[in-house]
């Protein structure tokens, strides 16, 4: 299937729209941002500057992506969110407040930047769970503190391996105190309903836009 733009969506500067993308609504894609993918930006939303929305994600409402930022897996970024910087929102990420999402860095030997994001866990979940992101790495506060105190087999000298725990250590403390908040919060009928919508709308695209209802 190729890309779709609808008649009131924008395009713009050297932005790309690529894959089986679809950009519509007025919606905004400019300056050397990229869809690619299956991922749809819809509404009024806008994704600009050199941010990447790809695979199956979303972006609608009035959300803004933008700067570096990326979004990815089956991530929806609604209402009036905004991830910018070097923010990295994958898999299930459930982005509708700015707050939904914590970049953090540099940190650690690589100095890379390191996203904490809103998740959602699946249809038995209960509150909203977490996802950190780190370079290639994914995964959740837990896994996170088990990895940092194993680090010596994945190469870090002696000296390096203190320095470097106590940046992730810190990095897992914000993300334990952030994700309370978050997890404070039960999920309502209405949540898993627009995850069951993601999934169908997933597989079972076709030539023509497909929304989720905007609650």
């Amino acid at each position: 299937m190729s890309i779709y733009i609808g008649p009131q969506a924008q395009v713009s500067g050297s932005a790309q729209v690529s894959g089986s993308a679809q950009v519509s609504g007025s919606a905004q894609v400019y300056g050397s941002a990229q869809v690619s993918g299956s991922a749809q930006v819809y509404g009024s939303a806008q994704v600009y500057g050199s941010a990447w929305v790809y695979g199956s994600a979303w972006v609608y409402g009035s959300a803004q992506v933008y700067d570096s930022a990326r979004v990815t897996g089956s991530a929806q970024v609604y209402g009036s969110a905004q991830v910018y910087g070097s923010a990295r929102v994958a898999r299930r990420g459930d982005i509708a407040d700015t707050r939904h999402v914590l970049t953090i860095g540099p940190v650690g030997s690589e100095g890379r930047h390191v996203t904490i994001h809103r998740h959602y866990d699946g249809p038995d979940s209960t509150t909203w769970g977490h996802l950190i992101v780190a370079g290639c790495w994914e995964g959740t506060a837990d896994q996170l503190d088990h990895r940092i105190h194993t680090k010596k087999e994945h190469g870090w000298d002696e000296a390096g391996i203190d320095r470097w725990r106590t940046d992730y250590e810190g990095v897992i403390a914000l993300a334990r105190a952030r994700t309370a908040e978050w997890a404070a919060v039960p999920l309502a009928d209405e949540d898993h309903e627009r995850w069951e919508q993601v999934t169908a709308c997933g597989s079972s695209r076709s030539g023509s836009p497909r929304r989720l209802a905007q609650r």
